[in-house]
């Protein structure tokens, strides 16, 4: 009956999940100590991160990554949206197992200055038993063919 009620050792309480770590930036704050993100943005900051890493980055884990920049934003039809969806919630669920990510939403939009469409992701990820958070993550497609990205809590 002990081990059914065991502690946790000392490993186990020192462990911290990957989401829940501060994520550094390249900014220095009001201290002048490094600046960092946490909580539902160091999140999204990771999700950012793996929606414009490249599969093959990393050798050890070579399906690792979205390579959002392979999507051409004028071309994409609504089952190349949803098989987007799929694929970064199961990247999500692969690669940040502890996120509770519920649902990935994909949309295009058309800027009516200049006549561009650009790429939304919504995420809802529950933060308890009762409560979700959701954020945005739009990118847009500049002349010089890079990516631009806006994250929005």
């Amino acid at each position: 009956m002990d081990s059914f009620f065991r502690t946790k050792t000392k490993e186990e309480e020192n462990i911290v999940l990957e989401e829940n770590k501060k994520e550094l930036e390249l900014t220095i704050n009001n201290f002048k100590q490094p600046g960092y993100k946490k909580d539902l943005e160091a999140t999204a900051q990771l999700i950012l991160n793996l929606l414009f890493l490249v599969p093959g980055t990393y050798p050890d884990l070579p399906e690792m990554g979205i390579n959002i920049k392979q999507y051409q934003f004028e071309f994409l039809t609504q089952e190349i949206l949803t098989k987007l969806e799929t694929h970064v919630f199961n990247q999500i669920q692969t690669y940040m197992p502890s996120t509770q990510i519920i649902q990935v939403i994909a949309r295009t939009h058309r800027d009516p200055k200049t006549n561009a469409i650009n790429l939304g992701l919504g995420f809802a990820i529950a933060t308890s038993v009762t409560e979700t958070q959701q954020f945005f993550i739009f990118f847009s497609d500049t002349n010089e063919n890079k990516i631009k990205s806006k994250i929005i809590y």
